[in-house]
């Protein structure tokens, strides 16, 4: 069950990341960090997803990322990504 230090440490870090937008500082780790500061068992208490694939790495993330992205969609799998799309 989740705790009100939870639920609290998620507004914070929602409403930080509305105001690095504002700043136009979108790639930070900011909020999370506000989230693992007030509620510290924070990750553990998020809900996931039973897969998760995590790309890593020094070169070609994005690219592996996309194709990754590409082949499960195409064989019908719902996802969650970060795609950036212009």
């Amino acid at each position: 069950m989740r705790k009100l230090k939870f639920f609290i440490a998620l507004f914070i870090a929602k409403i930080s990341m509305k105001i690095l937008k504002l700043l136009k500082k979108n790639a930070t780790d900011f909020p999370g960090r506000i989230a693992l500061k007030l509620c510290k068992d924070f990750i553990k208490q998020i809900q996931k997803p039973e897969i998760i694939i995590g790309v890593t790495g020094t070169n070609g993330k994005t690219t592996v990322s996309n194709f990754i992205d590409d082949i499960l969609i195409d064989n019908g799998y719902s996802i969650i990504e970060n795609k950036l799309r212009f």
